[in-house]
């Protein structure tokens, strides 16, 4: 596969959903901002009026991205539920992007170089993970810290000790919806061992950067970087015993719909030699 794959991408981690769809160079996306438990019923209307935008058909896409996580425990799970169905009804391959790494590429197009992600995970917590540009890397990025779960006064002890001592030196840029909550980062930006600028791009993630960091593993890894729709997964780092009933109706429901969606508009047959 080249680079000019046609793409669907789905981001559903924060209250603010975003759904992109990319054919060759052009990506068209949109974004809805508190979205909240709305997310499974507002993703598909909002592909569809975006492959109408872009002149694809459902049978025309070629790989179905999502952002697995880590953020709302529902929102990933609906991102990926639906990411299975359309994959499943088409018969088309899966790419699944840490939720980060549409940060990470946001805060790249801005200049930044050295790139910490912070989200709001509630509870006084926070999502982060931290990142370098990397030209060798398949995503353009080196991780230096997956993402992981903490209370910002733990970020010192538990974060710079990950960082490689040629990089604390450098300009950090900051970006993620924690840092528009000073109680979360006043622990982070207050640090004596490195220095950190919130950039000021959108704090939240958006499809069409999943789209970007999507389109440069495939140029550079070709097919063996998707995977089958059986094995998407949400990205956890904070364990929840059960769903609630709610929550499970809104995922049955959001795979549901995709998979007779894309049964309905596909008319080509799955990839040769796809299980599904």
């Amino acid at each position: 596969m080249s680079c000019l794959t046609n793409l669907v991408a789905f981001e559903t981690s924060s209250e603010t959903i975003s759904v992109a769809v990319a054919r060759a160079e052009q990506i068209v996306s949109r974004e809805i901002a508190e979205a909240g438990q709305l997310s499974g019923e507002l993703a598909l209307p909002t592909m569809h009026a975006l492959l109408a935008e872009a002149g694809l058909s459902l049978a025309e896409l070629d790989v179905v991205v999502f952002g697995q996580g880590p953020g709302s425990f529902t929102g990933v799970r609906v991102a990926c539920g639906i990411t299975q169905g359309l994959a499943y009804g088409l018969g088309k391959r899966v790419i699944a992007l840490p939720t980060p790494l549409a940060l990470a590429e946001a805060a790249k197009r801005d200049g930044a170089e050295h790139i910490l992600v912070a989200t709001d995970a509630r509870m006084g917590e926070i999502y982060l993970a931290a990142y370098v540009q990397d030209s060798t890397q398949p995503t353009g990025f080196a991780e230096l810290v997956p993402p992981c779960l903490l209370k910002p006064e733990e970020f010192e002890q538990l974060i710079i000790p990950q960082l490689p001592a040629k990089h604390l030196a450098s300009r950090w840029v900051g970006i993620g919806s924690a840092f528009a909550v000073p109680t979360l980062t006043d622990a982070i930006t207050a640090s004596r061992i490195i220095s950190i600028v919130v950039s000021g791009v959108p704090a939240f993630p958006l499809a069409a950067e999943l789209v970007c960091v999507a389109r440069r593993l495939l140029n550079r890894v070709g097919d063996a970087v998707t995977i089958r729709p059986h094995d998407a997964a949400p990205l956890y780092v904070r364990n929840k015993v059960a769903l609630t009933i709610e929550e499970r109706r809104l995922i049955a429901r959001a795979k549901a719909e995709s998979a007779v969606e894309a049964k309905a508009h596909s008319t080509s047959p799955p990839l040769a030699g796809f299980a599904s």
